[in-house]
This record gives C-alpha cells, sequence and structure tokens, in this order.
C-alpha cells in the first residue's frame, strides 16, 4: 500500500470516525473495505455516558486479535463501522462498572453480534451499574505477608451453593494486601492459591495450598462475603498454613552449544493428556547460578518442561517430557538452541512528529507465534529502540503474528494501533513465518496513533 493510501485510511479511522479499530484492518489493496456497522447506547442511571469504550471481539476469543472498539459521545451513542462479516461478542471496556443485568461472577456482560457483509445492527445498548470492590491482606501463618499471590473468587446464591469460580487477575502487593474491583454486587468466597494440578500461570514459588477466607482449605467453610452495588467490602483477609503437597521434578538446564550451565532462566510445567499440553501449572522454576532448576508441587501424572515466556531475547529450548509416578524425577537435563529470531523496524504512519515517535519508541511491541511444539503458543514482549527497530531472538519455529503495543508496565495502550506489517514491500496478513534456527528480517510494523 502506498503512504498516501496508508494516511488517507489513517485520516477516516481516527480523524472523522473518532474511535479506534484494531489491528486486524482488512488488506485496503485488491480487497473490498467492510461494510457493515454495530452502534447502540450506554446509560448509567437512565443518562448516556461519554467515553466509555465499547469492544467487539471476535467470539471465538482469538486473543491474537485486537478488538475493534468504539467511544460513547456526550449522549452515550456508540457507532463502530467498516466491520467484517462474522460473530462477534459486543461488550463494555469500563472496569468500575459492570453491566446492569450481569450475573454474579460473570465480569462484565456482553451481547452476540451476528453480522453479514453490508449489515447494520442496531440497538446493542448497556445500562450501567457502580461495581463493587473487595479488598484485604493474605499472611503466612507467621504473619508475614504473601506477595505476589493471585486472587480467585466463587460465587455463591442465596442458598450458599457454589455457583461459578472464577480466576482473577488480581494479586497481593509487597504488603500482602490486594484489592479486587469491577465486580457484580452478589455473594462470594474468596481464596488464593491452588488446588493440586489447578493449570494457570504464576511466579518462581512453592505454591500455597489453596485457602479460603478467613483460613480455611475446606470451600464449605468459608465465610461468605457481601458485595454492594458501588460498594467496597474491606478487611477480607486469609492466613494461608501450608504448601502444596506433591512431588518434585528438577535438573539442569545448559547452552546446548558450549555446555555451560545457564542462570536465572525461568522455566514452566505443562500436563500432558493424550499427546496435547493444556496449559501450565502455576508453578514455576528460576535456574540457579549452576543451572540447577526444581519445580515441586507436581500430582503424578506426565507433563512437558518449557523455558516459560520471558521478555526481550531468551534462550530457545524443545519441550522436555517426564512423568511421575511415586517419587521425585530430578534427571532433568535442557539444553538449549538458537531458535528463530525476527527483526524489523516499527513505522509511524503518516507522521513523523518527533513527540509521538519518541513516545512510540518508549513502548513495547507484543508478538505470538503459534505452530511451534504443540500446545505451546508463545507470547513474547520486546523493546522498541531509539531508531524503531527491534529484535526477538529465541523464538520457536512458526508464524508470527504482531498485534499489540503496550507499556513499560505491560498494560495495553489505546493511543497506539498496529495496522498492519510488511515484509520486502508485501503485506503479511497472515503472518511471518519463521524457521528454525534462522533468522527473518525486514518485517516493518506500521502503527497508527489517534486521540483516546
Amino acid at each position: 500500500m502506498t503512504t498516501p493510501m496508508l494516511r488517507l485510511f489513517t485520516a477516516l479511522v481516527f480523524a472523522s470516525l473518532g474511535f479506534l479499530t484494531s489491528a486486524q484492518s482488512q488488506p485496503i489493496a485488491n480487497q473490498r473495505i467492510p461494510t457493515a456497522t454495530v452502534s447502540g447506547r450506554v446509560t448509567l442511571g437512565g443518562k448516556g455516558v461519554s467515553g466509555i469504550g465499547v469492544a467487539l471481539r471476535k467470539s471465538e476469543s482469538d486473543q491474537r486479535r485486537p478488538a475493534l472498539i468504539g467511544k460513547t459521545d456526550p449522549e452515550g451513542n456508540f457507532r463502530i463501522i467498516r466491520v467484517p462479516a462474522g460473530e462477534y461478542r459486543a461488550s463494555p471496556v469500563a472496569p468500575t462498572f459492570v453491566v446492569s443485568d450481569v450475573t454474579t461472577g460473570s465480569g462484565q456482560g456482553g451481547k452476540l453480534v451476528i453480522l453479514t457483509e453490508g449489515e447494520s445492527v442496531v440497538g446493542i445498548d448497556f445500562t450501567l451499574v457502580k461495581a463493587g470492590v473487595i479488598t484485604g491482606k493474605v499472611s503466612d501463618a507467621e504473619g508475614k505477608p504473601v506477595v505476589e499471590e493471585r486472587l480467585s473468587l466463587i460465587a455463591v446464591d442465596l442458598n450458599d451453593q457454589n455457583t461459578r469460580s472464577r480466576t482473577l487477575d488480581f494479586r497481593t502487593d509487597d504488603r500482602g494486601i490486594y484489592r479486587v474491583f469491577g465486580l457484580p454486587a452478589g455473594r462470594y468466597k474468596v481464596a488464593v492459591g491452588q488446588e493440586l494440578g489447578a493449570f494457570g500461570s504464576g511466579r518462581p514459588r512453592r505454591p500455597y495450598k489453596q485457602t479460603f477466607h478467613p483460613d480455611t482449605a475446606d470451600s464449605s467453610q468459608a465465610t461468605i462475603v457481601e458485595v454492594r452495588e458501588g460498594g467496597e467490602t474491606s478487611g477480607i483477609d486469609i492466613t494461608v498454613s501450608s504448601i502444596l503437597d506433591g512431588y518434585k521434578a528438577g535438573g539442569r538446564i545448559i547452552d546446548g552449544e558450549t555446555e555451560q550451565p545457564l542462570a536465572n532462566v525461568r522455566l514452566g510445567v505443562a500436563p500432558r493428556m493424550e499427546n496435547r499440553n493444556y496449559g501450565y501449572l502455576p508453578i514455576r522454576s528460576l535456574s540457579s547460578s549452576s543451572g540447577v532448576f526444581k519445580i515441586e508441587g507436581l500430582p503424578p501424572g506426565r507433563y512437558s518442561i518449557v523455558i516459560a515466556q520471558q521478555e526481550d531475547n531468551s534462550p530457545f529450548a524443545d519441550p522436555i517430557d517426564f512423568e511421575i509416578v511415586d517419587r521425585d524425577v530430578d534427571n532433568l537435563v535442557i539444553k538449549t538452541s538458537k531458535g528463530a529470531s525476527l527483526t524489523g523496524v516499527v513505522v509511524l504512519d503518516g507522521s513523523n512528529d518527533k513527540a509521538l515517535l519518541a513516545r512510540l519508541y518508549r513502548l513495547r511491541l507484543n508478538v505470538f507465534v503459534q505452530g511451534g511444539p504443540p500446545g505451546f503458543p508463545t507470547w513474547r514482549s520486546t523493546a522498541i529502540n531509539r531508531d524503531g527497530s527491534f529484535r526477538l531472538t529465541g523464538l520457536p519455529a512458526g508464524v508470527a503474528t504482531v498485534n499489540t503495543l503496550s507499556s513499560l508496565a505491560h498494560q495495553m495502550v489505546k493511543d497506539f494501533v498496529v495496522l498492519h506489517t510488511e515484509r520486502e514491500g508485501v503485506r503479511a496478513s497472515q503472518g511471518i513465518e519463521l524457521k528454525a534456527s534462522e533468522e527473518t528480517s525486514g518485517l516493518r510494523v506500521f502503527v497508527a496513533h489517534g486521540t483516546e
């Protein structure tokens, strides 16, 4: 696509439409521009709410694809145009509010939208109410704060029966204090820790057994927490007392070329079922200065151990399979290899504004690789250099998609959007193929800027 056409596209999206579109914008050259639209209204207390984002995501929840996002005007109305035909889930993006008819524990809520080419769907309305908050502190048996422990909630009905469990992306801080917000009014049980064999992700640590407020491992004995609309329920403290039981798996990680030990490499483990991997367990290990690692709290079963997702450049190794029957496994050896690499440059489309470029170059580029070891899609984040260049190494072979930008604190940014990528002047609409141990260069990532 020529530079004038790109400028026209950016101007249409960010200036005249007044909302953000996603990185999945369809190629304009040799392809029809999508013509479907979605519109509606967001209200609070019977009045329209200005500045609320409404996200339109593919209903199959393909997280590689950023949402189409529209923002409400002063009357609470929004309109998203140029939407490709397909099935979507529309939902408001308002962390301190929830949809009024959302069921307890189910989050923001959304509406199914099915679009055909050229169709205009109206009346996708949302009524918001203020969300509730739960706060508290997590301590161990000695009264010391438990740091970076993830919270989970179980919604409870009026008969004290569990209805839905949610693992939340909220953690305790360095004082052991947590604050869970964006909750529908209702009744909850609050817990930290994990059940033996539970899936998820986490930091290198010895995991605690799942413990409910205030200090019980038995869900039926947990104290129920009442959350009111717009209210804050505080003092929901939890005392954890025991480490999760299970077997250990350990060994060494070494450089495949030099045979030297590798220190400070984060390793993760995933269960294997019928030759597939089903997500990481929330148990990880960081290799020591001598390359030694140890993962604890594993129930009997088959597993794969891999190098966990890390930022920027990191070593690469194929997964190592092992099985725990009735004893620890301590002789695993992981040898790293070169892996694939990806280099390129980020281009601010239609602008040479130095201030915008300086902001852009302080962000991070997020890359997704699909097609590597079975069950192990790879997310990777890298810094953008001051000249717009970037480089990622240690990637698996597969298809790489550059999809989003985030801040140094790993929060997604709203005013910079990835439009598309090109390699050697050809649009890479299906991603970039990476080959094992080879470098793929010449990638150009076009980014647009628009107001929030």
